[in-house]
């Protein structure tokens, strides 16, 4: 005999006083008392979500039956969604929430706890297996598999309509940089938040040239030039001796922004307006200023303090190669020449031998 899908009404179900999230609850009372302990605003939270949008029909009850009263069943998935059913039904029973369920309780339709969509299974231990897939993880794939970062930003961009700029940036770049190598796979692998962090610093937008307007990137720069600073940042968040801690803090950004001077855009490529990265163009449409041709970019008079130039790009299949080369790109030579010489004699030697 197989799980069986019935609409139960609240009076006919109970908690189980044996819910892994619990210790030996003694009765259905010391279970709603340990729920609301536990987790108490977010019982609160599903519940005002119940009330505002239905049961979740992705996600219902898991019920067996109860072993001494007859058309009765325990809940033995799905109890945080039911004691937020069941203090809707009697906030009387929700303790110090009890003001904050009786509004919701009012506004809730009658016929939710009329008829609660549920998953009859014959016994416990039938729904092992379910329940094992729902909590414990991926399972190599048979459980779910959360979303990421990135996953969760495209979806909010795509069906919730929020504009999410580390998207944004992500995507110019696939469409304007080469990405091969270290940075081929750097679209799935970089922390947005971390990168919408950098570039929605409002220092960060001045030395980029980028604006931010209702969640729309601008740049004021043609896309060769706003690729340069956006690829060396993302190059700087795949690498992974980088992290959120590195630009966590308003004078950890301005550090690490005054270390993108080599990639910052020239100024004499300017545009004369601003264009969404979705359609900037990847020259200057017209010359700046004076109307005459804009100077291309000669060597940089700034001085580099690095042994290898922070905007040198290479495919290095070799993990430790790369990791090196991306730590020469970082090391101040004239703070730590010793470091630096012993770094690139390490870097020439493992080279010679993965010709």
């Amino acid at each position: 005999m197989g799980a069986t899908p019935k609409n139960i009404p609240l009076s006919k179900l109970s908690l189980d006083i044996q819910n892994p999230r619990l210790d030996n609850p003694e009765s259905t009372k010391d279970v709603i008392a340990a729920m609301l302990e536990q987790q108490g605003n977010k019982i609160l939270r599903m519940a005002e979500d119940i009330v505002e949008h239905g049961l979740d029909p992705s996600s219902i009850l898991m019920v067996i039956p109860h072993e001494e009263k007859e058309d009765r069943y325990v809940v033995v998935e799905g109890n945080r969604r039911f004691t937020a059913l069941k203090l809707l039904g009697h906030p009387e029973n929700a303790g110090k929430y009890e003001k904050r369920f009786k509004p919701l309780a009012d506004r809730l339709p009658e016929s939710i706890l009329k008829a609660i969509p549920c998953v009859v299974f014959p016994t416990r231990e039938e729904t092992n297996h379910w329940i094992k897939l729902k909590h414990t993880g991926e399972n190599e794939g048979a459980g779910v598999v959360t979303w990421g970062g990135i996953e969760r930003a495209r979806f909010e961009q795509g069906a919730l309509k929020r504009n999410r700029p580390g998207l944004q940036v992500l995507d110019f770049l696939k469409k304007h940089a080469d990405l091969d190598g270290e940075l081929k796979d750097a679209p799935q692998k970089v922390s947005i938040t971390t990168l919408e962090r950098i570039i929605q610093d409002p220092d960060a937008r001045g030395e980029l040239g980028l604006t931010i307007e209702k969640g729309h990137v601008y740049s004021v720069y043609p896309a060769d030039e706003t690729t340069k600073c956006l690829l060396r940042i993302v190059r700087d968040l795949v690498s992974g001796d980088f992290n959120v801690k590195d630009v966590y803090y308003k004078e950890d950004r301005k550090k690490y922004i005054s270390s993108l001077a080599e990639d910052r855009p020239n100024p004499a490529k300017r545009l004369k307006e601003k264009h969404s990265l979705a359609e900037l163009p990847s020259k200057p449409l017209s010359p700046t200023g004076t109307g005459t041709t804009p100077t291309t970019r000669g060597k940089s008079t700034r001085p580099r303090r690095t042994l290898i130039p922070p905007t040198f790009a290479a495919e290095i299949g070799h993990q430790r190669l790369r990791t090196i080369c991306h730590e020469l790109k970082k090391l101040p030579v004239e703070d730590y020449p010793n470091a630096a010489a012993v770094m690139l004699r390490v870097f020439l030697e493992l080279s010679l031998d993965h010709v």
